[in-house]
């Protein structure tokens, strides 16, 4: 079995055990499927400022509480892009705060604010995994993450980088994120630049999937 820890689409193979992202603000969310799983929150980008921070989150929240919502997010910080750096700082401290309420791991956006993520998690000292997904930085940042408690999540755009052969097996993710592309082909990359079969690095996944999750997870498919 294949886990794509971040896609924005719906994956209907049964051999592929996917976390659909929803996004509020963008995405319009209907319903959601009780046999599929999902992350919810709000990304920087897409923070409204023509009503509260605290009704945003009430609808969040309100979503999050299901089971088949496995991860908060992805929220995050973004120096380049999105709301004013105040709003962002708030509602990603309002999205761990709900992490931390909820028992689910947090998944998070960054973009040039690693400094200001390792500060909160130090301060905070949160109970819940943090990952950051897409992380697309040098093999020195990655150290910096890896050092700071976090995770990271990967997608075929950065899977070239140079902080691949210095992956800590225990500590990261694999992902489609925006792109259609296969995650078995991401599978089939990754374990190449590793020099290990793709099976060991499905079991890689499965077990780092087991450690955030729990076994009941794995076994739901």
């Amino acid at each position: 079995m294949y886990i794509d820890f971040h896609t924005h689409y719906c994956n209907e193979d049964a051999n592929v055990l996917a976390i659909e992202n929803i996004t509020f603000f963008r995405d319009k969310i209907n319903s959601i499927n009780p046999q599929k799983f999902y992350s919810v929150g709000i990304h920087p980008w897409y923070i409204r400022d023509d009503f509260s921070i605290s009704e945003q989150m009430k609808q969040v929240k309100e979503l999050a509480i299901n089971l088949n919502i496995l991860c908060i997010g992805e929220t995050g910080l973004d120096k380049i892009r999105g709301a004013e750096w105040s709003l962002q700082l708030e509602v990603f401290k309002k999205h761990i705060e709900l992490s931390e309420m909820l028992g689910k791991p947090l998944v998070i956006h960054c973009v040039k604010a690693f400094d200001v993520i390792f500060q909160l998690k130090k301060q905070i000292k949160p109970q819940q995994k943090w990952i950051i997904h897409g992380f697309q930085g040098k093999a020195v940042l990655y150290k910096q993450v890896i050092d700071n408690g976090l995770m990271v999540s990967i997608s075929k755009k950065f899977f070239n980088a140079e902080f691949i052969e210095m992956l800590d097996k225990n500590s990261f993710f694999l992902e489609t994120d925006d792109s259609q592309n296969s995650i078995v082909e991401l599978y089939q990359s990754i374990s190449l630049r590793l020099g290990i079969s793709v099976q060991e690095l499905e079991n890689i996944q499965k077990l780092n999937f087991s450690s955030v999750f729990g076994n009941p997870i794995i076994s739901h498919q």
